[in-house]
């Protein structure tokens, strides 16, 4: 899965900056960034992370954006560890 469905499925409906993050990248998605999937990396977060920087993120969209990639990466870790498929049937 990669950040923006994590994002969507994790905090679309959630009454806090996390899902107002979540909710701005489903009106903007037209402009977000396009990275590879699965790109979880220092790639991956420096592409997002300036893509917010760029669109005028303040310091607390981005603190949000830093816990939020944090969740990812930790999502993404546990999916290798258990040897599951992450958000795709078996």
């Amino acid at each position: 899965m990669n950040f923006y469905n994590f994002m969507i499925r994790s905090y679309r409906y959630e009454e806090s900056i996390r899902g107002i993050l979540a909710r701005a990248m489903i009106f903007n998605r037209p402009i977000l960034p396009h990275v590879d999937r699965g790109e979880f990396g220092d790639r991956g977060y420096m592409a997002w992370k300036n893509h917010f920087e760029q669109y005028g993120a303040d310091d607390e969209m981005l603190a949000a954006f830093d816990e939020c990639w944090a969740d990812y990466v930790m999502y993404k870790a546990n999916c290798w560890k258990e040897y599951v498929t992450c958000g795709k049937k078996k």
